[in-house]
């Protein structure tokens, strides 16, 4: 299904068989709005764990800067450290773009708990 008006942003949602729904949006880069943020984070790259913090945060993915060298497409998980949950929220992430020190992740799927915290930390 796609929606929206020619020349205008089109939202474009896909159904797969194991009931996963995937959601495009031409013309515009992201869904989720961010919001500038720094957090304690930790990222785990094929079992090796690297510092980092949050520059910005949604509900789609995160700036974060860190040193490591990672590469456009590598799976990646992301430990965050939510004020509203007693433990990490861990997050599979795959990686979008790495330049001087940061790096770009969109989240892949998020459960409801870590939806919840994160709206509380974002929406205030």
């Amino acid at each position: 299904m796609v929606c929206g008006p020619t020349g205008k942003s089109r939202l474009s949602v896909s159904y797969r068989a194991t009931g996963r729904c995937d959601v495009t949006v031409e013309g515009k880069r992201r869904i989720h709005e961010r919001r500038p943020l720094e957090l304690s984070t930790t990222i785990v790259a094929e079992g090796v764990r690297y510092d980092a913090i949050t520059r910005d945060l949604g509900l789609g993915g995160a700036k974060l800067r860190c040193d490591a060298a990672l590469v456009f497409g590598q799976q990646v998980r992301v430990l965050l450290y939510l004020p509203a949950l007693d433990v990490p929220t861990e997050i599979d992430a795959v990686v979008r773009w790495q330049s001087d020190g940061h790096v770009g992740v969109q989240f892949v799927e998020l459960r409801a708990r870590d939806v919840w915290a994160l709206n509380r930390l974002l929406l205030g």
